[in-house]
């Protein structure tokens, strides 16, 4: 046993150093909660990070059923690995009468302690934003604090929306939608701040308070507020609305008074938006359902769910990067937090068959991330190859030179690593996966103890994986190209590329039967390495109404470009590529997974928070997404 727990300690150690490594992958899903029968709906929560460096997220934890009115509590859960795996729930707030508490606001005050704000929902005409203080790195909550005493009603304060202003003023923004003794709720709102100058012991409302209306006199929506900085010293609040974008209105005191409504080149449906300032650059993001007609969109729907960038505090917006697509989504309230090295995202992200907002999921981005979206052009295609040479699969092998055995391996993907600065590259070329064999026996061919048995060669080392059934070593075995099979012997043979520009192309390359092969480019900025990724189309998808399309690869080899050359063959892992765009393209890496064993076994598509056996299996399990360059070629006959 001390062995057993040796080695799964090593494991989850390597888990925890290769997530800090791959914080060059723009993109990383940490955990998604889906809903189940006993907490049918998980949402509206927020993040911090914790002195210590622990992620810590507080959410709304449905357990009365879906609707915005079903009985619900305040959970946490915290990351000691930078959100590999998470805790269990703990309940922060609970349930205590009326009809819930929800969405959640996390503040870092400037004096170190944790600021707790969620609505106290007590029926259709109170629900108010309650304040609770912890000293303790949210291990406890002090008591309440109704932030709203002047007048009871029904205010809306989305999560993440709690603000500290660098003079110390802490500002709450909300819409007023219902009061006592009011005949009828008004859900298109009437929105205001309000504002405390003492820590949060008192409370007072902005002088302004706001209705939209358009240049008829019509009622707008306005619903759903936020604030932020500006770096002239002006605060801006945005919201959603029914007017087509996000409106936006300005305070020049520190949120006391505020302009009337504008709008913003932010196209959105109703559905609201969260805009930040990203720490490392001063610039403004904003993550938002983008129905600017940049992407693909269905009209009313929250999706997709989309980042910009703007380098002038919001007068203009940069082309947006896409971090969910599925049509059938609702993407939204969503938290953005920064800490020194990323972003961590959380929003619903719900569906059809789920319910909307059922569903709560956490992303990591990096700086890496926001950088691609200031630089982000339109989606064309590279106008050549990524590679030139472009390798016929079908008729590609590697041969070897021992005298007892002497396979020949088939050539499944090639991966090509540049160094920037010298210009030097090294090349390794994937062979067919296949089985452990007792080689030449007279029966029982297979080896009783199985594993997969996938070779890789470059110039001069060969590499070795072997995926058993439990993590064991040698996972990745590197030696000189001498010690495997005497040598290795390229047979490569080129084909005649064709790159294909637009979807009709694609259709009439699949409708002919041509060969496919595909590059997809990835570069990590702060040590100048790309790496080209070459491999052929094994799996494409086609639908013919929208002209849509989707490639899936099949294994192919990623390196880590935070490693020089001369460590590549020591470093580079086994993944899935799949991209449906030339310009980004989601990863799904091979390594240790915790195996769930009974009777405690997770529903089916959720992460594993924590190992409930003590069995590691290799999986396709680590999900990243990265921008990229990708082309897609048919081979045309010879």
């Amino acid at each position: 046993m001390p062995h057993i727990m040796t080695t799964l300690s090593l494991c989850f150690a390597m888990l925890a150093v290769a997530a800090k490594a791959e914080r060059l992958w723009s993109q990383e899903a940490l955990m998604t909660i889906e809903p189940t029968a006993e907490q049918p709906r998980s949402s509206e929560g927020d993040i911090i990070e914790l002195s210590d460096g622990r992620l810590c997220l507080v959410y709304t934890r449905f357990t009365g059923g879906a609707d915005d009115h079903s009985t619900a509590d305040i959970a946490q859960r915290v990351s000691s690995d930078d959100g590999a795996t998470w805790s269990d729930d703990r309940i922060v707030v609970a349930h205590a009468g009326g009809q819930n508490v929800m969405s959640v606001s996390l503040l870092r005050l400037k004096d170190g302690r944790i600021a707790l704000f969620y609505l106290d929902k007590q029926s259709p005409q109170d629900c108010r934003p309650i304040l609770r203080m912890s000293s303790d790195e949210a291990t406890t909550f002090g008591p309440p604090t109704v932030c709203i005493q002047d007048e009871v009603g029904y205010y809306v304060m989305n999560n993440g929306r709690a603000t500290q202003l660098a003079n110390g003023r802490w500002i709450l923004p909300v819409a007023l939608h219902h009061r006592p003794g009011q005949s009828e709720p008004d859900w298109a709102g009437r929105v205001m701040c309000y504002l405390s100058d003492d820590g949060g012991k008192a409370w007072r409302r902005s002088r302004s308070v706001l209705e939209g209306r358009d240049p008829n006199g019509k009622r707008l929506v306005t619903q759903e507020p936020g604030v932020v900085s500006l770096l002239d010293g002006r605060l801006m609040m945005y919201c959603r609305s029914d007017a087509g974008a996000q409106l936006l209105s300005y305070s020049s005191d520190h949120g006391e008074s505020w302009t009337d409504w504008t709008m913003s080149t932010l196209a959105s449906p109703v559905s609201p938006a969260t805009i930040d300032r990203i720490p490392w650059t001063k610039e403004l993001v904003c993550i938002w359902n983008d129905h600017r007609g940049v992407h693909p969109y269905s009209p009313g729907k929250r999706t997709p769910l989309a980042v910009a960038v703007s380098a002038d505090d919001g007068a203009t917006w940069s082309r947006s990067r896409l971090l969910e697509t599925d049509p059938e989504g609702w993407y939204c309230y969503t938290s953005l937090t920064f800490t020194s090295d990323r972003a961590l995202v959380s929003y619903c992200a719900g569906d059809t068959t789920v319910g909307g907002l059922n569903r709560l999921k956490v992303q990591s981005l990096s700086p890496a991330f926001f950088a691609d979206v200031v630089r982000e052009g339109p989606a064309t295609p590279p106008a050549k190859p990524l590679l030139d040479g472009v390798l016929d699969y079908g008729r590609s092998f590697i041969n070897t030179r021992a005298d007892f055995n002497s396979p020949r391996f088939w050539v499944e993907s090639r991966c090509r690593v540049t160094d920037g600065s010298t210009g030097k590259y090294v090349e390794f070329f994937q062979c067919g996966l296949c089985k452990a064999e007792d080689t030449f026996a007279q029966r029982d061919l297979f080896l009783p103890d199985n594993y997969d048995f996938l070779p890789v060669f470059s110039a001069d080392q060969g590499v070795i994986f072997r995926r058993k059934v439990r993590v064991a070593e040698p996972y990745r075995d590197v030696r000189p190209l001498d010690q495997w099979w005497g040598g290795a012997e390229f047979q490569l043979v080129e084909g005649k590329p064709r790159l294909l520009r637009t979807s009709d192309e694609i259709y009439a390359a699949m409708r002919d039967g041509l060969p496919l092969v595909g590059q997809t480019e990835i570069r990590d900025p702060a040590t100048g390495r790309t790496a080209v990724i070459e491999y052929p189309i094994k799996t494409i998808n086609y639908e013919r109404s929208r002209k849509d399309w989707q490639v899936d690869t099949g294994t192919v080899l990623l390196p880590d470009l935070n490693q020089p050359l001369e460590r590549q063959a020591n470093s580079i892992r086994l993944a899935h590529i799949a991209f449906r765009n030339p310009y980004w393209a989601d990863f799904l890496v091979d390594g240790p997974t915790p195996v769930a064993s009974s009777p405690n076994e997770p529903t089916p598509g959720a992460p594993i928070t924590s190992p409930q056996s003590d069995v590691l299996t290799y999986h396709y399990s680590k999900s990243m997404h990265h921008s990229t360059r990708n082309a897609l070629l048919a081979l045309e006959p010879l």
